[in-house]
């Protein structure tokens, strides 16, 4: 099966460690609950995750929330220099007003031979 891919430029703040991370993105690609996605770093395949909730927050709001320092690691200044950077040539972008989707994703653990409860841990 073929998922669709959310594609990182590097691992921010390692979160793609964790069984649960998320991600921030533009408001108008629909991100369903339960909808798997092929994660990757770059062009490689990291893991598969599964969508278990989303969010539409104002940048701004999102900064003063402190999730932006889970997300990626970076200060505030950092954080909308970055999303700047990345979408301020687009029509939609409203600096710090921007509304985005903040999206949090599982990790889908691959099962192996030896997880059927045969075999004891």
């Amino acid at each position: 099966m073929q998922y669709q891919r959310i594609e990182f430029s590097k691992n921010w703040n390692n979160k793609l460690l964790c069984s649960v991370f998320t991600t921030i993105r533009p408001t108008y690609k629909k991100y369903n609950v339960d909808e798997v996605f092929d994660i990757r770093i770059g062009e490689r395949f990291f893991c598969y995750a599964k969508v278990i909730k989303t969010d539409i927050i104002i940048l701004k709001d999102l900064i003063s929330s402190g999730a932006h320092l889970t997300d990626t690691g970076l200060n505030g200044r950092d954080f909308l220099g970055l999303m700047s950077n990345m979408y301020s040539k687009k029509p939609w972008w409203q600096g710090e007003e921007t509304e985005m989707k903040i999206i949090f994703l599982e990790k889908i653990e691959q099962l192996t031979i030896f997880d059927d409860g045969q075999f004891p841990a």
